[in-house]
């Protein structure tokens, strides 16, 4: 545990036992440690120096443990002020570095990734680097329709707006990690036609595979620049028009009591079966079918198909 502090195994160890153990000697420190006596003597000296340990007046030599509340509490504050100074640092070599690039040639913009590892991770620092919002285009073939950066990212408090492509939701499995992603915070539309695949961290970098395939074998990093600036305008222009997903507060299937007939209409939508299909299937006219789809819709306060489709996923999740 201490370790994050700068304490090494053998000074935790003896701090430990000295807890356990106040006034202890050396030769009782080295048997509740393992350590010689020798190696306890020097770990004693560096515990002292960091001011964890102390020794008691008189012969032989005794030691207390300087109590955690106040002596840890040191060690954190000073780790604290370290890290300060990192970050001071990391600020002035991040000001160094828009210097440069603004002196630098128009090529500087563009950076080319290759190859799949070197992709993934340059995707996931990426995001990881945001500090106020990730914007998404998300349309199959995928890789892992998964994101493991997300969670982390939103519990930090980092927004992630993501308009996914209508045929994303054709992909087994999808509409429900959408719908996770939703509850989890996540801002969702959807969106016929998203042009391409793209993460952009605050206004500062994009990604974009180089080309739509089921691997990453290569991908663009697109710096702040004019360029960048449009592909935020395209993202939000694609936004304005996407289909929001439903109001999580609306009441869901599983919270509503619904007839046989209306449970066999979302089922059937939800397999995505048409209404000249479902009016088939279910031995009624194309218009009853229709006029009960949308008392559906009005009931549970979707605009589209979509998102009463949602409505059903969700209730599958909640059971």
């Amino acid at each position: 545990m201490l370790e994050e502090l700068g304490v090494t195994d053998r000074q935790e160890t003896v701090y430990y036992a000295l807890i356990d153990c106040p006034g202890a000697d050396l030769d009782g420190l080295a048997g509740r440690s393992g350590l010689t006596k020798a190696a306890v003597a020097r770990v004693l000296a560096q515990l002292h120096h960091r001011g964890l340990a102390t020794r008691m007046a008189g012969r032989p030599a005794r030691y207390n443990a300087i109590t955690p509340a106040l002596a840890l509490e040191v060690l954190v504050r000073q780790r604290v002020e370290r890290l300060d100074e990192v970050r001071r640092g990391i600020a002035e070599l991040t000001q160094r570095f828009q210097n440069a690039s603004r002196l630098g040639s128009s090529e500087d913009v563009v950076e080319i990734v290759h190859g799949d590892d070197a992709v993934h991770q340059r995707w996931l620092q990426l995001q990881r680097s945001a500090r106020e919002v990730v914007r998404v285009f998300d349309k199959p073939p995928y890789i892992d329709p998964g994101n493991p950066a997300e969670p982390g990212m939103l519990d930090r408090g980092v927004t992630y707006r993501t308009v996914y492509d209508r045929t994303a939701l054709d992909v087994p499995g999808k509409l429900a990690g959408i719908w996770e992603a939703f509850k989890a915070g996540e801002e969702c539309r959807v969106a016929t036609d998203v042009p391409l695949k793209m993460f952009i961290a605050d206004r500062r970098m994009a990604l974009a595979p180089l080309r739509e395939a089921t691997d990453l074998d290569g991908a663009i990093v697109l710096h702040a620049s004019s360029l960048l600036d449009a592909l935020i305008s395209l993202f939000e222009s694609v936004w304005a028009r996407a289909i929001p997903l439903p109001d999580r507060d609306r009441p869901t299937a599983g919270r509503m009591p619904l007839t046989d007939l209306q449970r066999s209409l979302l089922d059937l939508l939800n397999a995505g079966l048409t209404d000249e299909a479902i009016a088939r299937h279910l031995g009624l006219g194309y218009r009853t079918v229709q006029r009960r789809i949308s008392e559906l819709m009005d009931l549970f306060g979707a605009k589209t198909r979509f998102q009463l489709g949602v409505q059903t996923v969700r209730a599958s999740i909640r059971s």
